[in-house]
């Protein structure tokens, strides 16, 4: 469900359009509070630098700062959703502050306010039926659909750049898994999926994946009227073929390695893993992380499945093959990593 805006501006409509697509998608509208908590604060946020606001007389400490993200307010209600139920799709439209890094002068306003769409998606794609056998799990690209084909930037430049680990001072967004928003070579966003510890913070699967954009009037009108001019889209069937499903057990010799952090190296052990996996794989669907358990002393082992989608030439006997050339080049890239038979 969302909520419109009343008032009948150009600007107000696209803001609109953009609800009542998130809708369709299933996903549901949040009204927060731009009241928080320090605790709730960004630090060091990239997309929206400047130091946070705070309240010189809050009625509390739950209110005593004016928020500089609506992230931390989505993952605390996806947190909350995911208790009752199996996937969460949630988006805001709401308003962000901070202090002006130039500082206040009679032509310069001491604090910067933004409009931002905050979207958050977390555990299964699909909900499981007789009809979807295979329980998908959210990833980067579904979030990223969600945006290229958002009402604005639909019909825009819209690229994504790879965030390096150098340019993200702030620990919110995966180093691995983060890239920048470009819009005709202007940043307006930034999409990933979360840190690992800010998962286990807010008590998410670590598939939970962000992103938030500016909603700039200007930009928003101007792209809106570039959006009535766009030339209607051909409709792509849907593919009836069947999901053919393959499990891999992958060895790791953590002698081998140098560092001894435990958790957090085997996750970003299997993120690498998945990274090269879907290159290599053109036809694959999902790479799913089953379990991590203990093999022998110094050894660990990552289950993975993999599912593809079926068609007139890709068949079992072809994925095996794909399977079988990519164990080679994996082995050949990881010395650290074998494979079970």
């Amino acid at each position: 469900q969302s909520i419109q805006d009343s008032e009948n501006t150009e600007f107000n409509k696209a803001l609109n359009e953009n609800r009542q697509f998130l809708s369709a998608q299933g996903y549901s509208e949040l009204i927060s509070n731009s009241l928080t908590k320090k605790s709730f604060l960004i630090e060091s946020y990239d997309l929206f630098p400047g130091e946070p606001i705070k309240m010189l007389n809050p009625l509390s400490e739950e209110s005593s700062f004016l928020r500089n993200s609506g992230i931390p307010n989505l993952l605390k209600a996806s947190a909350l959703n995911l208790k009752r139920e199996e996937q969460v799709r949630l988006f805001e439209i709401g308003k962000v502050y901070a202090l002006n890094k130039e500082g206040p002068t009679s032509t310069i306003d001491p604090t910067i306010e933004k409009k931002v769409l905050t979207i958050v998606l977390s555990g299964k794609s699909e909900v499981k039926n007789w009809q979807n056998k295979i329980q998908r799990t959210a990833d980067f690209y579904e979030l990223k659909g969600v945006i290229e084909n958002l009402p604005f930037y639909s019909n825009s430049q819209v690229s994504f750049k790879k965030v390096k680990d150098s340019e993200l001072e702030n620990r919110y967004f995966h180093p691995e898994a983060s890239a920048w928003i470009v819009e005709k070579s202007k940043t307006v966003g930034l999409i990933g999926k979360i840190h690992p510890l800010i998962a286990k913070r807010y008590e998410l699967p670590n598939n939970t994946f962000v992103a938030e954009l500016f909603q700039d009037e200007q930009e928003v009108n101007r792209a809106n009227r570039a959006n009535k001019e766009k030339k209607t889209k051909k409709i792509k069937l849907p593919n009836n073929n069947p999901i053919l499903e393959r499990d891999l057990t992958a060895d790791l010799d953590l002698a081998s390695k140098k560092k001894k952090e435990e958790e957090e190296k085997i996750y970003f052990q299997f993120e690498q893993l998945k990274t090269l996996i879907e290159r290599e794989l053109k036809n694959l669907l999902s790479c799913e992380l089953l379990e991590i358990f203990e093999a022998e002393e110094n050894k660990q082992a990552l289950s993975l499945r993999l599912s593809f989608q079926a068609n007139e030439k890709l068949d079992g006997k072809a994925i095996s093959k794909e399977i079988e050339a990519l164990k080679e080049k994996i082995k050949g890239q990881f010395s650290f990593i074998s494979f079970r038979e």
